[in-house]
């Protein structure tokens, strides 16, 4: 007979906490809008983009925090569903990554499916909101070597 190894959320660190609810809120948010052909990362990747107007691969992965492969499989996967499109650069080497009209179109519906869905207490914890924010920026900044101040977005 297996163990029972349940462990209560107050028994947990810090860290295994935040990397359950980052995996269970990216299962929800998945699960809302899969039938747009999006996940988080790539709804991740829209918003950014749109935020930016443009941008390279490998700027966009080091604001999301991931690997330059990993965002030039999102790219190309938003690419070939029409979402994204990529304009040569006049040294031919680098490319500047745009939104399509479908891509403005799914970010739009996308968006408006998650204000839907019920938003967990903490969204609405400034307190929580800005402590996490300063832990990303502080754990950013020992990555990278940059001020944690230069990562952290203003706004909701």
């Amino acid at each position: 007979m297996a163990a029972d190894h349940h462990r209560e959320p107050d028994d947990l660190p810090t860290c295994q906490l935040l990397g359950m609810a980052a995996r269970l809120d990216e299962r929800r948010i998945n699960r809302t809008i899969s039938h747009l052909g999006l996940t988080k990362g790539s709804l991740e990747a829209l918003e950014t983009i749109a935020e930016l107007q443009a941008t390279k691969a490998s700027d966009l992965a080091g604001l999301l925090c991931v690997s330059p492969q990993s965002m030039g499989k999102v790219v190309q996967r938003l690419q070939s569903l029409g979402m994204l499109r990529k304009q040569r650069g006049r040294d031919g080497r680098t490319a500047s990554i745009e939104l399509t009209q479908d891509g403005v179109e799914a970010l739009g519906a996308a968006e408006e499916l998650l204000q839907d869905l019920a938003q967990p207490r903490t969204d609405t914890d400034p307190d929580f909101r800005s402590n996490l924010a300063h832990r990303v920026g502080d754990l950013r900044s020992l990555e990278t070597g940059k001020s944690p101040h230069a990562y952290i977005r203003r706004g909701p």
